[in-house]
């Protein structure tokens, strides 16, 4: 099947597809933007989608397509910076408190003790006190764990694979500028989609990032956020 790839239109945006994978650009902009929202995507193919990120304007980008944030049933954060965060909030207690549903969150250990305890926790733990104890993660999502991808030799990378989606997380190299490794930068993904695509999400420039894995996969498309 082919690919898609476009930015959100009235009414272009829709959770189940004739099974051509299909990437939307809820916004192209900057962690700052007030006009092309924040760089968070959609993936879909056939029955199967996942939220890429989910910044502090992304309920916002979604409702002027009527779009509510709870009718993401899988979600994927690359990293905790509220570019990509922001508006998870939202959609914990949304879907606690409104839907009474919980979304299915993959995320690593690694990533998930600074997510929780550094990035979401005041918010959302905070917002119920029961049986005598503050909310958890696991009171809204579902935890789901991917796993090491171990026929990847290039740098750490994750894989899960959600229905007919197969979707690959290596570690990319985000900040400190100070630091000239992934190993030693904060934690931060990108999504290689099917082998076919690869999402970097934030990072700095990384030309072995890019070259090593288009050497192994042969893209179609790069998007690479630098």
């Amino acid at each position: 099947m082919g690919i898609s790839v476009r930015k959100i239109e009235k009414n272009g945006l829709e959770l189940i597809n004739n099974g051509a994978l299909s990437l939307f650009f809820i916004g192209s902009g900057s962690a700052f933007t007030k006009k092309y929202y924040q760089n968070n995507i959609v993936i879909v193919k056939g029955n199967d989608h996942i939220l890429i990120d989910c910044g502090t304007l992304c309920s916002y980008s979604l409702s002027e397509l009527s779009i509510p944030i709870t009718a993401f049933r899988n979600i994927f954060l690359t990293h905790i910076h509220a570019d990509h965060t922001g508006g998870m909030e939202e959609v914990f207690l949304m879907n606690r408190f409104i839907t009474k549903q919980k979304p299915n969150l993959i995320v690593s250990r690694e990533l998930e003790k600074i997510l929780w305890n550094e990035t979401l926790k005041g918010g959302s733990g905070y917002s119920e006190f029961r049986n005598g104890k503050w909310l958890h993660l696991d009171d809204f999502v579902n935890v789901v764990r991917p796993v090491k991808d171990r026929t990847v030799k290039l740098r750490e990378t994750l894989k899960y694979d959600l229905g007919s989606l197969h979707l690959q997380f290596p570690r990319t190299k985000h900040i400190p500028d100070s630091v000239e490794s992934w190993k030693d930068s904060m934690v931060s993904y990108g999504v290689i989609i099917d082998k076919r695509v690869f999402f970097t999400s934030d990072t700095r420039f990384d030309r072995e990032l890019v070259e090593e894995f288009d050497n192994l996969y042969h893209f179609e498309y790069i998007f690479h956020d630098c």
